[in-house]
């Protein structure tokens, strides 16, 4: 190598270590419905009844 040369390729091979590099990733996201439903059904169920016994104690 010549005296150019090896400078050269010192901030060549720097900048090969300190270049960035795309990465491909992949991501698979599986989401359970049910889960939310059932806790609405629940929670409608529940707040219906909270409300039809307190409607029917107050008609009474």
């Amino acid at each position: 190598m010549t005296k150019t040369s090896l400078p050269a390729a010192i901030l060549f091979g720097i900048m090969f270590l300190f270049s960035c590099s795309a990465v491909k990733t992949e991501h698979h996201i599986t989401l359970d419905h049910n889960i939310t439903i059932k806790i609405e059904k629940e929670v409608n169920d529940f707040l219906d009844e909270l409300y039809d016994d307190s409607e029917s104690s107050t008609i009474e």
